[in-house]
């Protein structure tokens, strides 16, 4: 399974973005992402070398001018929003319930996705990856008796949404901020 899903976006990214260094940009990011998801799906972790390693090469690709339309502010202000926007609630919920409601591993993981595609993109995951976990967590609390207070991976909902951004994340976000302009 994991081997056909990785064939179907690579094909995807093919048509997206021909034989250009973005293609191989986003192959990379693409398969650090399914890794992600399948390994926080099976363990709950999210490893720092993919995490870590690929904050790294995020940030250098663009920094060189490898990937037309992302400039290196772009990767480092995604970077840091990706960090900051899930470690303050997260220290924050730490202290006032004193038990840790998200690891780390997720604010690594949305810093990476960062650097990888700018802080619009960090706001878009943040937003679909919130939506699309709290309705399966809402569907497991009414269909199978799950308990509100079982831990659930965020990592999978983050590293889908950077998918979905991937693919029609920036057309979306531009049509939203086309709409903005209205009012």
């Amino acid at each position: 399974m994991v081997e056909l899903i990785t064939a179907c976006m690579s094909l995807g990214l093919y048509w997206k973005y021909d034989l250009s260094p973005s293609l191989g940009f986003f192959f990379i990011f693409i398969a650090a992402m399914e890794a992600v998801f399948w390994i926080d799906l099976d363990h709950m972790i999210i490893p720092d070398v993919i995490s870590l390693n690929g904050t790294v090469i995020g940030l250098a690709t663009i920094t060189a001018g490898l990937v037309p339309g992302l400039t290196w502010k772009d990767s480092f202000s995604g970077l840091v929003l990706g960090g900051l926007i899930l470690y303050v609630p997260a220290v924050i919920y730490e202290r006032i319930r004193g038990v840790e409601g998200l690891g780390g591993g997720d604010i690594k993981l949305l810093a990476m996705i960062g650097a990888f595609i700018g802080p619009y993109g960090v706001i878009f995951v943040l937003f679909f990856a919130s939506f699309i976990g709290s309705l399966v967590a809402f569907a497991g609390i009414a269909f199978r008796g799950t308990s509100s207070s079982a831990p659930v991976p965020f990592g999978p909902f983050l590293t889908a949404a950077a998918v979905l951004y991937v693919f029609v994340g920036q057309e979306i976000t531009d049509r939203f901020i086309e709409l903005g302009h209205l009012f």
